[in-house]
């Protein structure tokens, strides 16, 4: 599995710390797997 880096923003981080048990890694590869076949569906090269 390739590995990225993401910027957030601070006010995003610190809302995100309020949510310490939450795997977000997992929810942003999850969403962007979703998103990703999303637009593919709907995309014609």
């Amino acid at each position: 599995m390739a590995t990225i880096t993401l910027a957030v923003p601070d006010d995003i981080r610190e809302k995100m710390k309020e949510f310490p048990e939450m795997n977000w890694s997992g929810l942003v590869r999850k969403t962007m797997k979703k998103k990703s076949s999303s637009y593919l569906a709907t995309t014609s090269y």
